[in-house]
């Protein structure tokens, strides 16, 4: 994960820093008064902050209409925001996750939601890094996994 640097909030709200040839693309910026965390995470990795970078912008909506995911195409990190979890396990938003309901209660549709799911496994990501939880390597069984549980 050397292009990936995960900044969390009370163990369960995640920013990233991922590293580009001339600096660092902020992907979420958390919370209010997440600011500080972030650039401090900057500054520990001596490097600027440059929005703009080597990722691929993928609709992602659900959770909100114009969710988007991003992926880093030099190592197939997936940034999904909040269409999967992993905090409590790898869970979709479609459906709701007993162990942290929190994404599922804030989506916008779900059904839309379980698509977005399915087209973000078909992308076959090497790590899945989502708003809430741990990064997490080699995803896709898990990512089925979840599909199946909220029906899909």
């Amino acid at each position: 994960m050397a292009n990936l640097t995960r900044i969390t909030r009370f163990g369960m709200v995640n920013a990233y820093l991922v590293r580009e040839d001339d600096g660092f693309t902020v992907v979420d910026t958390m919370i209010p008064n997440s600011a500080k965390s972030i650039v401090k995470a900057a500054e520990r990795a001596g490097v600027p902050i440059v929005r703009i970078g080597s990722l691929e912008v993928i609709a992602g909506p659900g959770h909100t209409p114009g969710h988007i995911a991003l992926l880093d195409s030099r190592d197939r990190t997936l940034l999904c925001g909040d269409v999967f979890s992993t905090l409590g396990g790898v869970a979709t938003s479609a459906r709701v996750n007993p162990r942290f309901p929190l994404p599922t209660l804030a989506t916008w549709h779900r059904p839309t939601e379980l698509e977005s799911s399915r087209r973000l496994r078909d992308l076959e990501p090497a790590r899945l890094a989502s708003g809430h939880g741990k990064v997490v390597d080699s995803p896709v069984e898990a990512m089925d996994a979840a599909i199946r549980r909220a029906g899909g």
